[in-house]
């Protein structure tokens, strides 16, 4: 058993990058697999994937690095959004995680030779269904990070 006592942590990395930075004796795929067969524990509690670390911790670090918050890209805010809403509220994450997938599945209608519109609705309707919610959480937490920063 290896125990790692971590006090900083870079809450963008995915866990198995994080725990290969660290555990450079085992190999990515190595840790990619003790991660699924639920060898992987935190706070004492198995963690099979990613999205279980937000039921045993919650951390929002802002470094000096995080200035591209403010002079990046949009995906970069976004990125930021949507890493620390799924660490707050998990159904955050379906939400994305459907949204992604009914997106991907539209794009690939719209790729496609021969456009069923029926099925290019039902895909639309689902990224309409799943963004509403998204918008708000992301509104939600812009919000209180600004409330926060009035105090600084």
């Amino acid at each position: 058993m290896i125990e790692l006592t971590v006090e900083n942590i870079d809450g963008n990395k995915r866990l198995d990058v994080f725990l290969s930075e660290k555990l450079s004796e085992f190999s990515r795929a190595k840790i990619q697999e003790s991660i699924k067969n639920g060898f992987v524990l935190v706070n004492n509690k198995k963690v099979s994937k990613v999205s279980d670390l937000s039921k045993v911790m919650n951390v929002l670090l802002f470094e000096p690095k995080d200035v591209m918050l403010f002079r990046g890209s949009p995906k970069e805010r976004r990125n930021f959004l949507d890493i620390n809403l799924s660490k707050q509220f998990p159904i955050y994450l379906e939400y994305m995680l459907r949204y992604e997938k009914a997106l991907k599945q539209r794009n690939e209608i719209l790729k496609s030779g021969k456009i069923d519109p029926e099925l290019l609705a039902t895909c639309t309707e689902l990224m309409v269904k799943y963004a509403g919610p998204i918008i708000n959480y992301r509104a939600m937490f812009v919000k209180d990070i600004n409330d926060i920063l009035i105090k600084i």
